[in-house]
């Protein structure tokens, strides 16, 4: 048989020699049977041939880039903190939100609409003080000397409790029409007048329960005793619940402000991260929890304020920082046991400090930018140097890993950047393509969080690929200098250097040896050892000789990689992983949903015990809900009627308490007695009296309506008609929040069932997270499917067709592997988890793309000798990053907050399956796939047609037993046994420790390739 032509193009995606520059050669693509009748041929040949086009002039840049730092790495390093330190200033314009209704709450949905409707026409948000009073020495509060107690803590609480400014909760309280404060409580039965209040105990009775005629008992009492004749009336209560409403636009409201004092206010709110406009609201808020505290030697003030969050979150960040930065040092740690060797000269500890130097300048760049963005960023954010930590130590690890491998090289650094830049670019690209997809999401903790590592990933890689080597070659110097490794000053005799390379002769023997156990010839006769021209050079040319491997990377070559290689464990790697990705992903379906205020405050917070005592005496939770009717014609009796049964409709439902309009009645119903009482048509006479109405007696109800005024000039600014209006009612809403969906849905249907106008609806702050919630689900799958998408387009422009789908593969089994374990880890499907799961895109990829790309591009002539190459070539490094990312979450684990422990299970699931997918699951599934595809490509050889070809009979194990000679791709060859490769292994001899003989081409990935390698030719030394 004649050899094959040089021209010939394989089927099987990358691993094919560079196209052809005549046309002739096209032809064999096209015509080939694997892509005939599909029309691919020269879609194939033309992606393929503009991938090997970008990536060798890439490989070139990173050669290029490599050889300007190495004469001067300060300079680079200069360069690179000096542009760092220009995002130094963004960093004091950064702005913290800890609301969480504009954190995790979608604002491209109806519901935020209608909440942005509400807020700007009815007050919208408000800051609660909500106080809980109790008294455990007694058996009830329902005593004259119990209540006195409660109206001189409301008193206090109202007119004396200051600020420094000296301004009281008069000045920052939530108004009515009439300018007074809107504060609802039992209370004022007495006018909040402590002498009205009366010793005896059936006076007390009669008036409360005459007050809760009109608004349901379970709003302020809790632990009610009620008369066992079931008439409802009300005998005693154990606690009592009052709220105080505070606006949340201080600089606009407060009184006695002057406008030079608001204009201020807003420019600083504008260019300081550290000026707060709600300053003197949050001041009294302090001062007043403080001043609670053992108030009263009768009854028992239990205070939480809209503060008491953001401190609580504030000390739980502060609480923190130990383990955070004890994070650090464990990853630091472990990086000073893994690089380089263990002696006084070439450890290198003072080179692992590049993390912490690493995740500072990328935190200044990532905060500095989202400061002068004036993007907003949430307590979430402090987990972002754990990313960093975790993900960029891995390129890490990959660059110092390689420039080992280029020892004694001309141009190292050179050689290094050109054999892993490539690689680092598709893992950097793909975590950044990641974090980009989730910047565009609608919710803004997300999208804070998802830009801030996107940022940061982005100025990682620039890092890793300027400062980083500048560093390693600044300390290599130390090393060829024969410093300490702690002292650079110090010089250390060479001796400890040279004792640590003493067996470097043996190790050579003991390497070769190990390699008898995984040079098994694969049935499998078309996968051609020439390949692709990308990366396969480079790859060759790094691997030179090397001392005496460590036990990771001995038991990964030696033993595991030749356990991958038996069918049968493949059979049920294949079969276990995709059970795995099934059930698991049909379990995620199950797992809860939800964010409570628990998962995100410390474990110890007086808030949760706040919340759990609430709980225990208010065991149905009360809330205002808005029944918002807008553009109603209230003249039409028709229109009107409808908006009555419609509220009758209401009333009915089995989570509502009372009637529409609460206890003073709506303003609509106050104004129907009105016109009514004074003789007028309450609906032809509707717009007429409605400016007198409001001046009127209907002053306490301006805040419910929206009015159309007049443009007359005689009647400007005077309410001729209602454009909208609010009706309120109290409603039991349900801990679950799927229940509470489902009062949102019905109630909102309801609007269109009874014939109100279609912009009306219903609203409750609650409904925000109910609907988050609900959506969540499908939610996450469509922002991963969009995630997923766009990373396997990053990964198509650096990878072959089939490692890329392989790829893509893994990263979809690990997230269903991933969203599957959160029902078994008791975690709901939540912003947090959303935020992880997002975030194991870009983890997971890491593991699986050097993977996959080691295995295209390794030397090895079959499928599974190409398995065993990849593991022993990037196998170590990729545990070692996996093990980095395991040490810089680890410390989460022992956070006070549940958020960042969910973090902690998440991340640990994602290494986990990262690593088990990315080193066994993808190079199983590609030697497997390469196996099928030449047998098939075999049996279509066999028929005479166009490809490599295995004869027939040489397939025996009697004939490769005995050394037959085969005809392998047109080249006659000789399969050998396993016996006969120990043999030869055990007769060669070690390399001599002589000068290597080296030779550098075009660079990596280039059609020349330089290549290291002992020559043992003495002529030629």
């Amino acid at each position: 048989m004649g050899k094959p032509k040089p021209d010939k193009i394989s089927t099987l995606g990358s691993m094919v020699p560079p196209p052809p520059e005549d046309w002739e050669g096209w032809k064999e693509v096209k015509y080939n049977p694997a892509f005939k009748g599909t029309g691919l041929g020269n879609y194939s040949l033309y992606l393929h041939h503009s991938r090997e086009i970008f990536l060798d002039n890439m490989s070139n840049f990173f050669f290029r880039l490599g050889a300007r730092i190495e004469p001067n790495p300060k300079l680079v390093i200069f360069i690179s903190l000096f542009v760092t330190c220009l995002f130094i200033p963004g960093i004091f314009l950064l702005k913290a939100e800890n609301e969480a209704l504009y954190l995790w709450v979608p604002q491209e949905t109806q519901v935020w609409e209608d909440f942005l409707y509400v807020r700007e026409n009815y007050g919208g948000q408000r800051r609660v003080t909500t106080l809980l009073i109790t008294a455990p020495d007694r058996e009830d509060l329902l005593d004259g000397e119990s209540i006195r107690s409660m109206i001189n803590v409301h008193n206090n609480l109202t007119s004396v409790f200051q600020n420094k400014e000296g301004r009281t909760f008069r000045d920052f309280c939530v108004k009515d029409g009439k300018g007074r404060c809107q504060v609802e409580n039992f209370l004022s039965i007495w006018d909040y007048n402590a002498s009205k209040v009366e010793d005896d105990k059936h006076r007390l009775l009669y008036q409360i329960n005459q007050y809760i005629d009109n608004v349901p008992a379970s709003i302020q009492f809790g632990g009610v005793t009620y008369a066992p004749d079931g008439s409802g009336v009300l005998l005693g209560f154990k606690a009592a619940r009052m709220q105080y409403y505070c606006t949340n636009d201080i600089p606009t409201t407060v009184t006695n402000l002057n406008n030079n004092t608001k204009i201020m206010a807003k420019q600083w709110e504008k260019i300081a991260f550290w000026y707060d406009p709600l300053w003197q609201v949050t001041d009294w808020e302090a001062n007043t929890m403080s001043l609670l505290k053992g108030f009263s030697p009768i009854i028992d003030v239990n205070c939480v304020t809209k503060r008491s969050v953001d401190d609580e979150v504030y000390r739980l960040v502060i609480d923190d920082t130990p383990l955070f930065l004890s994070a650090i040092f464990c990853i630091i740690l472990w990086l000073a046991l893994t690089f380089g060797r263990q002696n006084i000269i070439e450890a290198r500890f003072l080179l692992t400090w590049t993390v912490a130097i690493e995740i500072a300048c990328c935190l200044i760049f990532s905060y500095g930018v989202l400061g002068y963005m004036g993007v907003r960023v949430s307590s979430l954010n402090a987990i972002v140097p754990f990313v960093i930590a975790g993900v960029s130590v891995d390129d890490m690890i990959v660059i110092e890993d390689f420039f080992n491998k280029a020892e004694g090289k001309k141009n190292r650094m050179a050689e290094c950047l050109k054999a892993a830049g490539v690689a680092i670019t598709t893992t950097s690209l793909t975590s950044i393509a990641a974090f980009f997809t989730g910047a565009w999401c609608d919710m803004p903790g997300v999208k804070s969080f998802c830009l801030g590592c996107f940022l940061a990933f982005t100025w990682d890689f620039v890092l890793n690929i300027t400062l980083f080597p500048a560093l390693i070659l600044i300390d290599q110097r130390r090393i060829d200098a024969n410093r300490h490794f702690l002292f650079p000053c110090i010089e250390v005799d060479e001796s400890h250097k040279a004792r640590e390379r003493s067996s470097s002769m043996s190790a050579h023997v003991e390497r070769q040896k190990s390699v008898k156990s995984v040079n098994t010839l694969s049935s499998m006769g078309g996968l051609s050892r020439a390949g692709s021209s990308f990366s396969r050079s480079a790859y060759i040319s790094i691997r030179g000789y090397k001392e005496k491997p460590s036990a990771v990377e001995h038991f990964m070559y030696a033993h595991y990689g030749s356990f991958l290689q038996y069918e049968t464990v493949q059979m049920w790697v294949l079969i276990l992983f995709s059970l795995s990705a099934l059930l698991l992903g049909v379990m995620s379906y199950f797992a809860g949903v939800g964010l409570t205020i628990q998962n995100v405050l410390p474990y110890d917070s007086y808030i949760i015990d706040f919340v759990e005592s609430v709980d225990s005496y208010f065991p149905t939770n009360i809330d205002q809900l808005g029944i918002i009717v807008r553009d109603l014609d209230y003249t039409d009796s028709t229109q009107v009627s409808n908006m009555f049964d419609y509220f009758g409709f209401v009333q009915r439902y089995d989570r509502i308490e009372g009637n529409v309009g609460m206890a003073p009645g709506s303003w609509y119903a106050n104004y129907a007695f009105y016109l009514y009482s004074n003789d007028h048509d309450i609906y032809k006479d509707f717009p007429t009296y409605l400016e007198e109405w409001f001046e009127g007696d209907g002053e306490s109800f301006k805040s419910d309506v929206v009015c159309k005024t007049d443009d007359e000039p005689n009647r400007a600014g005077k309410c001729v008609d209602i454009v909208s209006s609010i009706y309120k009612v109290w409603h039991s809403s349900p801990d679950d929040t799927m229940e509470t969906y489902r009062v949102q849905k019905d109630l909102n249907e309801g609007v269109t069932r009874y014939g109100l106008p279609k912009n009306s609806y219903v609203f409750s702050e609650i409904f925000l997270f109910a609907v988050t919630d609900w959506h969540m689900y499908g939610y996450i799958c469509w922002n991963l499917f969009l995630t997923i998408v766009i990373v396997m387009v990053v990964m198509l422009i650096f990878t072959d067709n089939i490692s890329c789908f392989f790829i893509t593969l893994m990263v979809i089994f690990i997230d269903a592997d991933l969203m599957g374990m959160m029902y078994f880890l008791d975690i709901n499907i939540s912003a947090v988890s959303f935020i992880c799961i997002l975030m194991s895109i870009g983890l997971s990829v890491d593991y699986c793309v050097h993977i996959g790309h080691a295995f295209t591009h390794s030397d090895g002539e079959t499928p599974n000798m190409r398995l065993v190459e990849a593991v022993k070539l990037i196998g170590t490094s990729v545990l070692k990053g996996g093990m980095t990312t395991f040490l810089g979450t680890i410390v989460l684990a022992f956070s006070g907050s549940d958020a960042f422990r969910t973090f902690f299970k998440m991340m640990l699931m994602t290494v986990i399956f990262g690593m088990l997918h990315g080193l066994m699951c993808l190079p199983v599934f590609l030697t497997m796939f390469y196996n099928l595809a030449g047998r098939a490509a075999h049996y279509e050889n066999d028929k005479g047609q166009v490809g490599s070809k295995l004869a027939k009979g040489a397939r025996t194990k009697k004939e490769i037993k005995a050394g037959k000679r085969i005809e392998l791709a047109g080249v006659e060859v000789t399969v050998k046994s396993r016996a006969m490769l120990e043999e030869e292994v055990e007769e060669a001899p070690p390399p001599p420790p002589s000068t290597p003989k080296v030779s550098f081409g075009a660079g990596l990935f280039g059609k020349a390739s330089s290549s290291f390698q002992y020559d043992d030719n003495p002529m030629r030394r």
